[in-house]
């Protein structure tokens, strides 16, 4: 099956590899531009020269806190707006709660939850403007069960719940969000 997403900005978060890579390659063939978004800027661009439609690497690191600002600036200059948002980055650590230290569950729900919500908040208005669309990656872990997964457990959790709400908000704007 092929998409067509031909004349449309994507940006994915945690492309350099796994589900992030998948996504943006998807897109690029389906004629999207790319901006490809993780750690690993050499690996991005070794991605990216693989890549149609001039894709745009942007090295960015979700557990600092600046950096939905950061993306959301570098992104809209050298896109000019956009159509699709993917929040795929993510931690993910399987530890006993009783050994987890509050670093980790921090740094879990920063850069799962906080950082997804800080990026939809970002790209808000330029969504708005081309009546784009969010695709959240959450996790059945989300429904708990998972045994030694708290910390990511509740942050995919959250973002089920945070998808739900802007969902609600954002659908009388034209933005879907799953």
């Amino acid at each position: 099956m092929s998409f067509d997403f031909s004349g449309k900005r994507a940006l994915v978060t945690g492309a350099s590899r796994g589900i992030g890579e998948a996504v943006v390659r998807e897109l690029a063939v389906g004629g999207a531009r790319v901006a490809l978004v993780a750690r690993s800027e050499e690996r991005l661009a070794e991605i990216a020269r693989e890549l149609p439609n001039d894709p745009l690497v942007l090295g960015a690191d979700l557990s600092a806190s600046r950096a939905p600002d950061e993306i959301a600036e570098r992104a809209l200059a050298g896109l000019g707006g956009l159509d699709i948002l993917v929040n795929n980055a993510a931690v993910e650590r399987n530890e006993p709660a009783h050994r987890a230290t509050a670093e980790a569950v921090d740094e879990t729900l920063l850069v799962n939850l906080r950082q997804v919500f800080m990026l939809c908040a970002r790209f808000a208005k330029p969504l708005f403007a081309t009546s784009g669309c969010v695709v959240n990656i959450s996790s059945t872990a989300a429904t708990g069960g998972g045994g030694t997964q708290g910390a990511y457990a509740a942050s995919k959790g959250g973002l089920d719940s945070l998808t739900k709400n802007l969902a609600n908000e954002w659908g009388n704007k034209g933005v879907r969000v799953n």
